[in-house]
């Protein structure tokens, strides 16, 4: 269980770090998701929570993002009763987004694996689209492909769905106007677009057809806030997620590398096999 439930931590958290902002011009929150991309690097926070047959995980962190680039300091409360953990253990964790030969990478540093890697290792690395590719979800597709920007993943989403103003809200201080919308995965995986068939295979294994969203844009027209909450069964898991991304500080300079080879442990395989067991069923 706690595998399952860690495998599916780190893919909410994967989900978030692919969240961030939008690309097409289709409506007024597309048009305002371009204006936030092209003013370049911009600052986020996110809340998240994942629950899975009854176990809550929630992670907090803030962080910096840019074009095919970004990082996020973690906490993660939760996990410490979770995985039966000593008093006083860190349970932060640095994340770093880069791209690498076209895919979308994910490095990690985790208080509570120091001194535990093999060789010595500080950094854990995972290529996102193989792990995926493990369990049959091309992450490479699911983002939109070429550019894996942040942004490509909710923008191939909205297109198929609709927004409707809600309303005007304070977000961090700024006026902004609430939208609501509903994306429709069905309507996503019968499109003849680069992620159909990854999309059908979520499907396939239980995801629900329709995902609700918000979004919030301040008076300049850029994005301040994203949130997603939804439930869904997934090969007989029943799973509860709700993120929220907040960002600001447009036009800040955002510059992320990878650790030093000999720093890192490569744990692709590892976690494919931890996303393949939890959508396959597998709870321990």
């Amino acid at each position: 269980m706690r595998r399952a439930l860690l495998a599916l931590a780190v893919a909410g958290l994967a989900i978030g770090l692919t969240a961030c902002g939008v690309s097409n011009s289709i409506d007024p929150v597309a048009a305002a998701a371009t204006k936030s991309q092209s003013a370049g690097g911009f600052k986020t926070s996110l809340k998240l929570s994942v629950t899975a047959n009854g176990q809550r995980l929630t992670m907090t962190g803030h962080g910096t993002f840019g074009d095919k680039q970004g990082e996020l300091d973690i906490e993660m409360p939760d996990l410490l009763g979770r995985l039966g953990a000593a008093s006083g253990t860190d349970m932060t964790m640095k994340a770093l987004y880069v791209t690498e030969d076209g895919d979308p990478v994910m490095y990690m540093q985790l208080g509570l694996l120091a001194g535990q890697l093999p060789g010595g290792k500080t950094w854990m690395r995972i290529d996102l689209a193989k792990a995926g590719k493990a369990a049959g979800i091309d992450l490479g597709q699911l983002m939109g492909g070429a550019g894996q920007n942040p942004s490509d993943w909710l923008a191939l989403l909205r297109s198929n769905g609709e927004f409707s103003e809600v309303g005007h809200e304070t977000v961090d201080g700024a006026d902004t106007t609430r939208y609501h919308g509903t994306v429709d995965l069905e309507k996503a995986a019968a499109g003849d677009g680069p992620a159909a068939a990854t999309i059908k295979r979520l499907l396939d294994l239980g995801a629900p057809t329709k995902y609700p969203l918000d979004v919030w844009v301040d008076g300049a027209g850029y994005i301040r806030q994203f949130e997603m909450s939804y439930d869904e069964t997934l090969s007989g898991n029943t799973v509860s997620m709700s993120m929220i991304m907040s960002m600001s500080d447009y036009g800040t300079t955002v510059d992320v590398s990878a650790p030093p080879a000999d720093q890192v442990f490569d744990a692709t395989e590892l976690a494919a096999q931890g996303a393949a067991s939890a959508l396959n069923g597998t709870t321990h």
